[in-house]
């Protein structure tokens, strides 16, 4: 089912051809912070079809949020990440023909 699937104003009209779009992401993706935002990319990426690794600079994910509510959301999300560091920075990348060293 596609994103425009379902959408229609009252009076009928389909909203397809404004939304036609084509989704194509990476195998795998680096998300850079823990924060709030990136994670929330990150599900929609992992939900698109891509692999994704979290590096965090902090002790955990998501500083200033419920621990609590923290824990359910890891729970949830888990299987979308393959790696999640935590204490690590990124010092440099150099582009590779496949990879991202």
């Amino acid at each position: 089912m596609s994103l425009s699937e379902g959408l229609y104003f009252q009076a009928g009209m389909s909203l397809k051809p404004q939304f036609e779009v084509n989704w194509q992401v990476g195998k795998r993706m680096l998300i850079l912070g823990g924060g709030i935002l990136g994670l929330e990319m990150g599900t929609v990426y992992s939900s698109l079809g891509a692999r994704l690794d979290v590096v965090e600079m902090l002790d955990g994910l998501m500083q200033g949020a419920d621990r609590d509510l923290l824990k359910i959301w890891q729970k949830m999300n888990e299987p979308r990440f393959d790696n999640i560091m935590l204490k690590t920075k990124r010092w440099a990348h150099a582009p590779c023909p496949k990879v991202l060293r």
